[in-house]
């Protein structure tokens, strides 16, 4: 796949094969998946809007996280009110079946941004099938363009195949992450 810029800032394409058309909102991904069955596949990353959260609910359940479709509404507002987050579902044809949620850090040990990826999941269905590695090059291409040089993710410890995911795409294990529940 070959990666061009659009004339927007804010819109990356990925092109297999045959020129993709315009007219997409800006933030929004598209590329001629690999063909399935003799058909093409057309993969869309868009940011999340509230209107995703009912097909959201069993990703949020893969994570770990069960919730519904009222809360992710709320979620979803909320984070869109922020300019420091943003959250993007990937579909195939008209099925969501990722998500990723990414959020700018200032930190008091530097004087740029670190952009951490705070979610990124799919359908077992749609794993090995390049989805998390869109959703981790999109996110990686919004905090470039936030002005962020250095990316964070936290994975808990029992994803053994998520670390040698983010592994493969160059990241390392830095340390550990701590939490308590007040």
């Amino acid at each position: 796949m070959r990666r061009s810029n659009s004339t927007s800032a804010n819109r990356t394409e990925l092109r297999a094969g045959r020129t993709v058309g315009s007219g997409h909102p800006p933030g929004t991904l598209i590329c001629r998946g690999p063909p399935r069955l003799g058909h093409a596949v057309w993969v869309t990353i868009r940011e999340a809007t509230t209107g995703d959260a009912a097909a959201l609910v069993p990703l949020f359940a893969e994570l770990g996280y069960p919730t519904g479709r009222e809360q992710l509404e709320q979620r979803l507002v909320r984070l869109a009110s922020d300019a420091t987050y943003c959250s993007w579902v990937h579909e195939r044809g008209s099925a969501v079946v990722g998500f990723a949620a990414a959020h700018l850090l200032y930190t008091v040990e530097d004087d740029i941004p670190v952009a951490q990826l705070i979610a990124l999941v799919s359908l077992p269905k749609a794993r090995s099938h390049g989805v998390g590695t869109a959703l981790v090059r999109h996110f990686e291409s919004w905090a470039h363009r936030k002005g962020a040089r250095r990316l964070i993710i936290s994975s808990g410890l029992h994803r053994s195949a998520t670390h040698q995911f983010y592994e493969r795409r160059g990241y390392a294990n830095t340390g550990l992450r701590f939490s308590k529940t007040i």
